[in-house]
């Protein structure tokens, strides 16, 4: 499996952003021969009870795609934000429903850390975006 994974300045996104509700993206242009199918996820992946599904966008033709990112809370946690991580990229292929050739997967920085009112870390908030081909 191939796997790109691509930065996102979120501060600077959403510094030039419109006066609407924040819904940043990553857009990618295919590369020159690259006939996969190709499609990103279009709702956020589900990360506990998995009961909800996730929408994917078709890019099959597209000369570009569009990769949306979405807001995810993570643990302040070091070791429980990188398995947070692991299981959202699992879920995707899984979600996926087909043999996976490549991962796209955009990382918004910086993650921005929440604090609880009493001063400790309460969260991590990360913004994930996925693309995936078959």
């Amino acid at each position: 499996m191939q796997i790109q994974v691509t930065r996102l300045d979120i501060l600077r996104t959403r510094a030039s952003w419109p006066d609407t509700e924040f819904r940043p993206a990553y857009v990618v242009a295919r590369q020159n021969g690259d006939s996969r199918n190709w499609r990103a996820a279009d709702s956020p992946l589900p990360t506990a009870d998995g009961k909800a599904k996730v929408t994917w966008a078709l890019a099959d033709t597209d000369e570009y795609i569009r990769i949306p990112l979405f807001s995810y809370d993570i643990s302040p946690k070091g070791d429980l934000a990188l398995a947070f991580m692991f299981q959202l990229g699992v879920t995707a292929a899984c979600e996926f429903k087909g043999n996976v050739a490549a991962l796209h997967m955009v990382v918004g920085m910086p993650a921005e850390l929440v604090y609880a009112p009493d001063g400790t870390p309460a969260t991590l908030n990360y913004w994930f975006g996925f693309a995936l081909a078959s």
